[in-house]
């Protein structure tokens, strides 16, 4: 072998290099014949220094060699690891500490909870994969995101051994767009790039988006990226489902890599983030979180953490967004809910719980009912105060939520405390006029006045007293809720539909309403159920679900449905819910006919056969005319179930996609209209099924509750 000294600086690959792999790479002497063999190819082929190494790096023996005497299995507080123990980025420190970044762990620890979903992008041998595997439990999921091959290999191995069956882990780099890119590594750390022309024997691995991975997950909780420089590519990929779901994200923020890597400024990511309604902290060692209000405040921190190194290329900080303050010196925000709760029989209270079972975690909500005290396992959950009690707590809380709909039962003494003390309204429905009569109007009260005068002149006050009488009459051609509106904070509504209504907007946030099923009955409970009410096995079942009114419609139903018996469909109309008494004597009257045995009104159905209603039927009638301007979570129900539904044709209904339900208008065709749709979903079972496919899409991405809550935090929030 030649001395160094002796050796002039080349790229071409020597035999000298070759010996070197062999004692370096491969820790043994070169035979006789390794040296032939390599002698002849470095003879015949261009062969550089780096390509040499590299065929060493991949050959066989160098990787039976690595998995022999390089591999260690650490035993960790929550589970075991294995890692190589010549891997100086992260295995060694593995090794020797027993823990990794012990402030990301332990926010990781604190944020995350059984059933959430944890993205982990860049997951390396599967520290951060493997301890948000033990804190979302079996009934969470992980999705692991790493393009090195070699730690994928060890997080396999660590995911076999901990019985992690949860994790999904997806092999390839993440980017802007799908593509193939350039992989250099030196231990378990690796950097990605664009491939360019004139590169040398990259590695070359697969590129894809987040949203490409992510688009079909019901639920995102948190998402941490640390990709050397990759993340500003990656979050252009991941817009999707930041838009469906605003997790928290966890982001090593590194501006020397993210302009070698990603090509941009750290000032243009962070741009983006905040522009997307994030609020930004800063992760420090020592666990606490540190606000970060713009862009210029992370820059500022970043900026004197390099005068401290000493070098702005090796500075980095670990970033926090998220659409809520998550700062530990801020308590979280104390809100007054003001709502029927279960077991009140309506649904808004049902809306309401799920909705506040999904706020808890965020923040301190204390509920006031009015009337039927709450379910026991609410009042386990929450605080709960007779309304009564609001105004002399009021002053206790950062947010007043009142819920608003047309039940004068529920809803009188909320509305009373909403116009007194303003703050956020949720209206589920537009025209509160008939509610308004109910509730104030007869009983001569000063509010059903106040809630026609916009500004509460005393000159309009008297034109519309004199008025009064006919309005009353009249009461769905005036709505009545601008008054209300006006005067509040802020204001929730279902529908873009019910936002445009008004002139003053600025305030008023759609937030629309969630699908979600309660309860998914067995084949066994939905026979019963059918036993039950007397629907013959075979029939078609089409259902009218909850509080049936005139406004749904029934005396149009109950014909269309009685001309398809006469012509021998095998039909059965089901009335599933509590009956209005206007419509009694309709009820009453298909009792005494000859069709009782096909149309059934079930009167209130607990939660359970209310579930299994809806799964029984076969088709889903969800008609208003009038409409009150009302969101309908029977209706949402109904597509989260798969149902093929039909709606009215009208003002709200009209933001449902025509491929998710059909849609009736409402002039002198239409009973002959629904005749026509029920013949054809009657008979084409094709058709019902890709009804059935597009609502069920539609009810997990645009209804999701993960994708509702975010939005009700940013609300509350802001």
């Amino acid at each position: 072998m030649s001395t160094f000294a002796e050796r002039p600086w080349s790229e071409k690959a020597t035999v000298d290099d070759v010996y070197y792999c062999y004692r370096i790479l491969l820790a043994r002497e070169p035979s006789d014949e390794d040296i032939k063999y390599w002698s002849e190819r470095l003879a015949t082929e261009d062969f550089s220094y780096a390509k040499l190494a590299w065929y060493f790096r991949k050959s066989r023996e160098f990787g039976v060699r690595k998995r022999a005497r390089g591999i260690t299995l650490v035993s960790l507080e929550d589970f075991e690891l294995y890692v190589h123990d010549y891997d100086w980025d992260i295995g060694e420190n593995i090794l020797q500490y027993r823990q990794y970044e012990p402030h990301v762990t332990a926010f990781l620890k604190k944020h995350l909870r059984e059933g959430m979903t944890f993205v982990d992008v860049g997951a390396n041998v599967g520290y951060f994969t493997l301890t948000a595997a033990k804190q979302v439990g079996a009934s969470g999921r992980v999705i692991a995101v790493e393009c090195n091959s070699q730690n994928c290999e060890l997080m396999y191995m660590s995911l076999h051994r901990n019985g992690f069956d949860q994790v999904v882990v997806y092999p390839y780099a993440i980017s802007d767009t799908r593509k193939l890119m350039s992989f250099s590594w030196g231990f378990s750390n690796g950097m990605v790039n664009e491939l360019a022309e004139d590169e040398e024997e990259p590695f070359i691995i697969p590129a894809v988006t987040l949203d490409s991975i992510l688009q079909n997950e019901t639920r995102i909780d948190v998402i941490k990226m640390d990709i050397e420089g990759s993340e500003a590519k990656a979050w252009i990929g991941m817009q999707q489902t930041i838009q469906k779901h605003y997790p928290i994200l966890l982001m090593e923020f590194f501006p020397s890599l993210l302009k070698q890597v990603s090509g941009g400024e750290g000032e243009d990511l962070l741009n983006s983030i905040f522009a997307q309604g994030y609020r930004a902290a800063i992760l420090g060692l020592e666990q606490q979180l540190v606000p970060a209000l713009s862009t210029q405040d992370v820059i500022d921190v970043w900026r004197k953490r390099a005068e401290e190194i000493g070098d702005e290329d090796k500075t980095y900080l670990d970033l926090v967004f998220s659409t809520i303050d998550l700062c530990e010196e801020r308590p979280a925000p104390r809100i007054a809910w003001l709502s029927p709760f279960p077991p009140q029989r309506s649904g808004i209270a049902n809306y309401s719980y799920s909705i506040i079972k999904e706020l808890r975690p965020h923040l301190d909500i204390d509920l006031f009912y009015d009337g039927e005290v709450p379910a026991p396992e609410i009042r386990q959950e929450f605080n709960a105060y007779p309304i009564s009690e609001f105004p002399k707590r009021r002053k206790q809380y950062a947010e007043v939520v009142c819920h608003l709909g047309n039940h004068s039962g529920f809803h009188k003494r909320i509305y009373e405390l909403a116009w007194n003390f303003p703050g956020t309204i949720v209206l589920h429905d537009y025209n509160l006029s008939a509610f308004l009569r109910d509730a104030f109007y007869r009983e001569g009260n000063g509010l059903y006045e106040k809630a026609l005068v916009n500004d509460g002149s005393e000159s309009e006050r008297r034109i519309f007293h004199e008025l009064l009488p006919v309005i009353g009459r009249h009461a769905v051609r005036t709505p009545m809720s601008h008054a209300v509106v006006n005067r509040s904070r802020k204001v929730i509504v279902h529908h873009r539909w019910i936002k445009n209504q008004f002139a003053n907007k600025d305030h008023i946030q759609v937030i629309p309403m969630f699908a979600k099923i309660d309860y998914q009955p067995t084949p066994e409970e939905i026979e019963s159920f059918k036993s039950k009410f007397r629907i013959r096995e075979n029939y078609f079942l089409i259902s009218c679900l909850g509080f049936t009114n005139t406004n749904k419609l029934p005396k149009l139903q109950i014909d269309v449905i009685e001309r398809l018996l006469a012509q021998g469909y095998p039909v059965h109309l089901l009335f599933a819910g509590e009956t209005a008494q206007e419509v009694k004597h309709l009820e009453a009257q298909v009792e005494a006919g000859t069709n009782n045995d096909h149309i059934t009104f079930t009167g209130y159905l607990n939660e359970k056969d209310y579930f299994t209603a809806i799964f029984a039927s076969d088709v889903i009638i969800n008609l208003r005319n009038p409409s009150m301007g009302e969101a309908s979570l029977t209706l949402t129900q109904a597509l989260a179930a798969g149902k093929p539904t039909i709606v009215s044709d009208l003002d709200q209904y009209r933001e449902f996609p025509d491929r998710v339900c059909w849609k009736l208008t409402h002039d002198e065709n239409e009973a002959q209209l629904l005749y026509e749709y029920l013949t054809v979903l009657l008979s084409n079972r094709n058709v019902r099924e890709a009804i059935s496919v597009n609502a069920l899409d539609y009810a997990e991405t645009v209804l999701a509750l993960d994708r509702v809550i975010p939005q009700w935090l940013r609300l509350i929030s802001r």
